[in-house]
């Protein structure tokens, strides 16, 4: 396989990378500046998926794109920078892989398309509700993979994830917060009991996902969750109660009064240092968990890490890179 990888100094582009080089393949990286490092025959191409010509260039022999390029919540961008960056940035990178003859595109979208799901585990045939201009460009852009899929013979595969763990996560300051005090030992504040579920997923089981998805022909065209397995998933208490245990941290779980953590949150917002991102803020609340069947069945998607691995495996590497202890 000869491939693109968008996004390549992302947390996801980069374990990608140094997989796809470790199976054989052929490699070219695009993003707006190289990763740290890069394993060797990597082809590396600077640019910006908001410049079409570069895009095609980048696109230019290969036959699978994993387009994970995009900006981030946490970015705090303006709508219309999102927009360009986001969905027109896709269009164009979609728009090469077609010119280029590309056979796959493999999307990074995200479960923030189900907004707050209704239904526990949520599937990928449940209403589409967003949570802000994030999930209503990754939305827009799934919308645009099915034009071009139908349009052009392109083969679109969507992969929902929720947050993404692993060695080199960086980008959600609130949880590498967590992290960094359950290093030092401070107390974690949980707002209400921590009887509601979030999943998460380990960067490496994602990257199994997407290279089943760029090869098998059963992917074409779907849409998949990408998470870890629900029936794993703990309450958010038993979670920290669980990874403060593994990791030997001094930390203890505190709970926190669900009106008066709405009322943090709210307020930390309003003075502009908010501690979630307010189209986050409610997911704090809800419970959050994801149907992973459809991935089983179609893929054979088997993911090998739960929700406290993950995080101590991230939580390891964090405190190394970090100089911290428990």
């Amino acid at each position: 396989m000869f491939a693109l990888v968008t996004g390549a100094s992302g947390l996801l582009g980069r374990h990608l990378i140094e997989e796809l080089c470790r199976r054989g393949n052929r490699v070219r990286a695009f993003d707006l500046k190289p990763p740290s490092s890069l394993p060797p025959g990597v082809d590396f191409v600077r640019g910006d998926i908001r410049n079409a010509e570069t895009v095609r260039a980048a696109c230019e022999g290969v036959e699978v794109v994993f387009h994970l390029a995009g900006l981030m919540p946490q970015s705090r961008a303006s709508a219309e920078v999102f927009h360009s960056v986001n969905v027109r940035g896709t269009e164009n990178v979609l728009s090469a892989a077609v010119g280029e003859s590309a056979r796959r595109f493999v999307y990074a979208s995200t479960v923030e398309v189900y907004g707050i799901p209704d239904h526990i585990p949520c599937a990928e045939d449940a209403p589409k509700k967003l949570l802000g201009v994030y999930s209503r460009n990754k939305l827009d852009c799934e919308e645009l993979g099915t034009k071009y899929s139908a349009d052009f013979g392109l083969e679109v595969v969507m992969m929902r994830m929720p947050m993404l763990l692993g060695p080199g996560f960086y980008h959600d300051k609130f949880f590498v917060k967590l992290l960094d005090d359950l290093g030092r030992g401070k107390p974690l504040y949980i707002v209400g009991n921590g009887e509601n579920r979030h999943q998460m997923v380990a960067c490496s089981d994602v990257v199994e996902a997407y290279l089943l998805a760029a090869e098998l022909p059963s992917a074409a065209g779907e849409a998949f969750n990408i998470a870890s397995d629900p029936a794993t998933v703990p309450t958010v208490r038993e979670m920290a109660e669980q990874a403060i245990a593994r990791l030997g941290s001094r930390s203890k779980v505190k709970c926190v009064n669900k009106t008066l953590g709405r009322a943090a949150l709210s307020f930390m917002s309003a003075i502009g240092r908010p501690l979630l991102m307010d189209e986050h803020r409610e997911l704090a609340f809800a419970d959050y968990v994801f149907d992973i069947e459809k991935a089983k069945n179609l893929l054979g998607y088997a993911p090998r890490k739960d929700n406290v691995d993950a995080i101590v495996e991230t939580a390891q590497w964090r405190w190394k890179d970090q100089g911290l202890a428990p």
